[in-house]
């Protein structure tokens, strides 16, 4: 590390600049400690914070990091008081402050020792700071790496180092890298991890370590690119200028991608260990030029340019922002021995083109990403990825939405997902979308079963909550019953033949969920005699195969109830007579047995008075 790579500058509470998010920012649709109110339960997609006011920050870089008291922090590339972005910081109660303004310069009239542009997310560290990385300034001029606590005390961890002169280098040098817009990553030994997209002794970026007691070191430098004037490529062996980020896979290594470089001059995928130790695991394929559009075509993607994310089956998926089959980016999977898969080519309609951030993994397993907007764009868009491997278009941006920093997405702990936009409209110098979870319905109170007579009435009922149009439909033994699509199901003069099973199912914008089954059952009793020879019968009807268990009692309130049979129902109704040498009235009791559990009919069933 260089003389003076390593500084602190530590910021009282009391030079804290905090304002009341009411005067400069717009907050709608989302309570920031519990679920979404009624707004936001009716859109996938919602805008959190609005950036009104340059002194309270503006274009935000990510979305919100979540701490453990409840709050969210956050970082803009711009605005602050001194005009080079600030950290903000968002309470529980709804309060917004400035926890810290870049470009400070009261220790260092000539040198913005903190650094400027901070164009990466925040991470936790294992000591419960927050880290971040800005592009610009710095001792240097470089960019740096710095530490932020929930109170705003500050300190700049490393400076990138100053500049070099290199002849035999097309590029600047130095020895450590530049222009880090990098999200760090904690590793499993607690130090942080991240990229340079240019700077180290051949120009080409680097991949770094900073340990939380300042201890920073170069794990690796990319080499120095060549030109191909055939392909007008810039080539080398393993890729050049590292996307913003790394990706942390089950195996503990890291990975990431390349946006140059390679043996094709494309890009690349590649891992390396904690320790520092490099191997290139894919070159993205050579490209064809359409000279109608200019595009470049391929069938995996041209110049990745987002980290990765790895999904819950262990792989990584990616963009890459151009190539594919119609020259428009790709999505794509790669396993961490280097099996290559497309996902998904961008057509430039309503999936978007040209997507130049990285994706992310959400609780639900989905992995999401976006593409951009404005000339020469089309359409943009919010795009996910399934479990099974399906691409979807969650919804389309507004045509003010340009710059979608989407290579820093965020979840909550109340499951909201959020990204940073870089707005361009009369009421926002940028904002930070939220994207409400993509759940189900549930249900709140399921059908209950029935027990009733012949030529009655029957009424199911269903409560659910769920986001959105939440439709509903009715089954009778898994056969759909047309026109059932109320949450109250109401059978009339009912006959042995409606008896058995019935649920139903709802659907909503997350998907839908089916109800447990309630039965109908009819039951039939009468007397015949009330002397030494009584004979009763009972009728019952409820779904073909059911087993039922017979019980009796001549004493209501004794509880004391005795078997007298198992009845199969092989037909409806099944018939059960009770030859009982007795003058005393007997009354019944059925119980379904099924899954070797048994399901009571509620109540009792008293000789010759039928329930209801």
């Amino acid at each position: 590390m260089s003389p003076g790579a390593f500084f602190s500058a530590w910021i009282s509470k009391s030079a804290v600049l905090k304002i009341r998010f009411s005067k400069w920012l717009l907050l709608v649709c989302f309570c920031l400690a519990g679920k979404p109110d009624s707004f936001a339960s009716t859109n996938i997609l919602s805008t959190f914070l609005s950036f009104t006011n340059v002194l309270s920050g503006i274009y935000p870089s990510s979305g919100v990091l979540e701490m453990e008291t409840g709050s969210l922090l956050g970082v803009t590339s711009s605005g602050g008081i001194y005009g080079d972005g600030t950290i903000f910081k968002i309470n529980r109660d709804g309060e917004y402050s400035v926890l810290f303004s870049f470009g400070d310069d009261q220790l260092d009239s000539v040198t913005n020792i903190s650094g400027s542009e901070p164009l990466g997310g925040l991470t936790k560290g294992w000591d419960r700071a927050v880290y971040g990385t800005t592009q610009n300034q710095g001792e240097f001029g470089n960019g740096t790496i710095f530490r932020i606590t929930e109170t705003g005390e500050f300190s700049v961890m490393h400076s990138f180092g100053e500049d070099t002169s290199d002849a035999d280098v097309d590029g600047d040098t130095n020895e450590d890298g530049k222009l880090c817009d990098s999200t760090l990553v904690a590793g499993p030994d607690g130090s942080l991890y991240g990229t340079a997209h240019s700077g180290g002794h051949r120009g080409a970026g680097t991949l770094f370590k900073l340990s939380t007691n300042g201890l920073f070191s170069v794990l690796h430098t990319f080499s120095e690119t060549t030109l191909d004037l055939k392909s007008y490529t810039f080539k080398n062996a393993e890729g050049a200028q590292p996307s913003p980020g790394l990706c942390l896979g089950n195996d503990g290594n890291f990975y990431g991608t390349t946006f140059d470089g390679g043996t094709n001059g494309n890009g690349t995928v590649f891992k390396i260990t904690p320790s520092g130790s490099f191997v290139t695991i894919y070159h993205f394929s050579r490209d064809i030029l359409n000279p109608s559009s200019l595009d470049q075509l391929n069938k995996d993607g041209v110049h990745p340019c987002g980290p990765l994310a790895k999904g819950v089956d262990g792989n990584f998926y990616g963009s890459a922002g151009s190539g594919g089959m119609l020259g428009m980016g790709t999505v794509f999977k790669i396993t961490p021995s280097g099996s290559f898969t497309t996902i998904h080519s961008f057509t430039g309609n309503s999936d978007g083109r040209y997507p130049t951030a990285g994706l992310f993994t959400a609780s639900d397993g989905s992995v999401y990403g976006t593409t951009p907007n404005g000339l020469p764009y089309a359409t943009s868009c919010l795009f996910k990825i399934r479990l099974s491997g399906e691409f979807s278009v969650v919804t389309t941006l507004p045509d003010s939405e340009r710059d979608i920093a989407g290579a820093n997405f965020s979840q909550a702990g109340n499951g909201n997902i959020y990204f940073a936009s870089g707005s361009e409209d009369l009421m926002a110098e940028g904002k930070i979308f939220a994207i409400l979870p993509s759940t189900p319905a549930s249900v709140v109170q399921q059908p209950r079963e029935i027990r009733s007579k012949r030529n009655s009435s029957a009424k199911f009922e269903v409560k659910a909550l769920g986001n959105g149009n939440v439709t509903y439909q009715w089954y009778f033994e898994n056969g759909e019953l047309p026109g059932q699509t109320n949450v109250l199901l109401e059978l009339n003069n009912v006959s042995y033949q409606d008896s058995g099973s019935y649920h139903v199912i709802i659907t909503d914008a997350g998907g839908f969920v089916k109800s447990d089954p309630a039965h109908l059952a009819l039951f039939e009793g009468s007397i015949h005699s009330s002397g030494p020879l009584a004979l009763s019968e009972l009728l019952i009807a409820d779904t073909i195969g059911s087993d039922y268990l017979i019980e009796m009692t001549d004493k209501l309130g004794s509880a004391q109830w005795v078997s007298l049979s198992t009845v199969k129902l092989q037909s409806k109704p099944a018939s059960f007579l009770d030859s009982a040498n007795t003058n005393s009235t007997r009354f019944y009791r059925v119980t379904r047995l099924e899954n070797s559990l048994n399901q009571y009919s509620p109540g009792y069933l008293p000789l010759g008075s039928p329930p209801h």
